[in-house]
């Protein structure tokens, strides 16, 4: 994994009571949820939605595609999790670590840019705030689990 998570002190539940095996299962499907929520808004009643939300033209097409794309990777990248969880698998844990890195930085950049195309495009200033904070919330908390799911790698017999 990395010299610097091989130093880290081994947890052996998360949240102070949850094992850590149950907790990478919960994690899994909360994942393929959030997949599901953002292939959601790739439908038409998605892009109604958010429309509705007074999302400009300019940023419902490019967000369109992205959470699209977001949500079939983090679709995979969790089942990939839930397997590893399954059959104890180090390998696919430390595959799965990696993946949610890379996946959570090319998530910052996108989101970033959604932001700054909302700001530039008029939309209602609350609305940007708003999707920023989910975005700031979203991926504190997918680091969070991500070190949950290294910490379960280290604890595998």
């Amino acid at each position: 994994m990395g010299y610097t998570l091989e130093n880290c002190p081994v947890v052996y539940s998360c949240c102070g009571r949850v094992p850590l095996r149950y907790s990478c299962m919960f994690i899994a499907v909360l994942g393929v949820l959030t997949a599901a929520l953002l292939m959601f808004i790739y439908s038409d009643a998605g892009n109604t939605t958010a429309k509705g939300l007074g999302v400009p033209y300019a940023a419902v097409k490019p967000m369109d595609f992205t959470c699209f794309v977001f949500g079939v990777l983090l679709c995979a990248g969790n089942i990939l999790l839930l397997i590893a969880t399954i059959y104890l698998s180090e390998a696919l844990c430390e595959l799965y670590v990696w993946f949610m890195l890379v996946y959570l930085l090319v998530f910052i950049v996108c989101g970033v840019a959604l932001v700054v195309t909302m700001a530039l495009a008029d939309a209602d200033k609350i609305l940007v705030f708003v999707l920023f904070l989910i975005i700031v919330v979203y991926v504190s908390v997918s680091l969070y689990f991500t070190v949950v799911v290294a910490n379960f790698r280290m604890t595998i017999p």
